[in-house]
């Protein structure tokens, strides 16, 4: 009697211990809180206006079949909050509509009406260009994240270009929380990088 009561046990330990795991398996992961970096150097004096379409808004990283990380939604919040760090004013624009057609100034104007084609304002895309993972039951999970940002001026013409590279890596005992950790990370280190290479190129300097 005593050995089924202590197999019982053991039985009812291992579950619980692996249920979180398994019921995280057909759930979407989703990115943590995040910190981003302050910026303490004067701010950049243009207004930017911020597209972000619906693949960056709604970007979801899947693998393994059932298994995903939604971050759209946390990477539409974390670019809007790290680009206010360096710029005098951002705006966010109605995506809805090709960005090829935000250029014709009648579509800027239904848009915003105070936005003009004037040289103290932007625009900036972002765009997810790859993602790397590497994750196991029992290892480390690491993640790559590439993304590419684009700044043109309110007539089309490009102005700064960068694909950086974010890396993102935790060791959590539970694989869910390892990659959600993970994924978070390398958010926030894109976010530092981004601030860091956009702000100590003087890019806005050349606007004629």
């Amino acid at each position: 009697m005593n050995n089924n009561r202590y197999m019982l046990a053991v039985f009812l330990l291992l579950f619980m211990a692996l249920s979180p795991l398994t019921a995280m398996t057909d759930d979407s992961i989703r990115l943590g809180s995040l910190n981003i970096m302050r910026h303490a150097e004067p701010k950049i004096p243009l207004k930017a206006w911020l597209y972000m379409d619906k693949r960056f808004r709604n970007f979801t990283f899947s693998w393994k079949k059932s298994q995903k990380i939604e971050i759209g939604e946390g990477l539409s919040r974390g670019t809007e909050e790290a680009l206010m760090e360096i710029f005098n004013e951002v705006v966010v624009i109605n995506a809805e509509k090709p960005l090829k057609e935000i250029f014709n100034e009648s579509v800027i104007i239904n848009i915003k009406p105070d936005i003009s084609k004037k040289n103290d304002e932007v625009i900036i895309k972002p765009e997810i260009v790859d993602v790397f993972w590497i994750s196991s039951d029992i290892e480390d999970s690491q993640v790559y994240l590439f993304c590419k940002w684009t700044i043109f001026d309110t007539k089309g013409k490009v102005l700064y270009v960068n694909t950086i590279n974010a890396i993102g890596k935790d060791n959590s005992s539970f694989r869910s929380t390892r990659e959600r950790k993970a994924m978070t990370q390398a958010v926030e280190d894109l976010y530092k990088k981004l601030l860091t290479q956009m702000y100590s190129s003087k890019w806005w300097m050349y606007i004629r």
